[in-house]
């Protein structure tokens, strides 16, 4: 059977084969005067009916490219401080030296300037949630000039690396929590499973 085109309808022909559907595609015709219609409307519309009506090649291939699709699932890492554990922050020393860049940028634009100005001068006693033990240890963040680091120092050594097992190579995770107004911290991978 030949097909003859009946009318048309915006970028589509209205077959026979389709006349079941042709009041539709009219009426929407007669819609898209009042509002524009999308390609993908469109195109959707036509679609419905028996004889599906294609661009060419060339041209559904301009259309997909209008209208792309992200597919990559980013999941956030709340995890801003991450350190692999080395013999200084587990020996005598007692405390967890922290980059300055990272504490500059994760840490102390959330702070308070008070917290701040007393972490610099003498040191700020800090909550912090131990995610794995569901316990609330404090500790105190320092800016240590000599190493121009920051450190958590007064009960590092007993709240966390003895209580925790903690061993050279283990990698932990620490973030500022705005929300709880808290430090979280987390063992994330224990060096016993990377280097049985």
């Amino acid at each position: 059977m030949d097909k003859q085109p009946l009318d048309l309808c915006g970028s589509f022909y209205i077959f026979e084969a389709q006349e079941a559907n042709k009041d539709q595609l009219l009426s929407a015709k007669l819609y898209d005067k009042k509002r524009r219609f999308s390609d993908f409307e469109l195109k959707t519309l036509a679609r419905k009916t028996e004889n599906e009506i294609i661009c060419s090649p060339v041209e559904e291939r301009k259309k997909r490219l209008k209208h792309l699709v992200w597919t990559k699932l980013a999941l956030s890492d709340p995890w801003k401080i991450k350190k692999r554990l080395t013999g200084s922050d587990l020996g005598n020393l007692c405390r967890l030296l922290v980059a300055s860049v990272s504490v500059k940028n994760h840490i102390l634009p959330f702070l308070n300037n008070e917290t701040v100005e007393e972490i610099k001068r003498d040191g700020a006693r800090v909550p912090i949630w131990d995610c794995d033990t569901n316990t609330e240890q404090h500790l105190v963040l320092k800016y240590w000039h000599t190493a121009k680091s920051y450190a958590f120092i007064n009960g590092w050594l007993n709240n966390f690396v003895n209580r925790r097992n903690l061993v050279e190579g283990d990698l932990i995770g620490i973030y500022w929590d705005q929300s709880e107004d808290i430090f979280k911290f987390s063992v994330l991978e224990k060096a016993s499973d990377v280097y049985p």
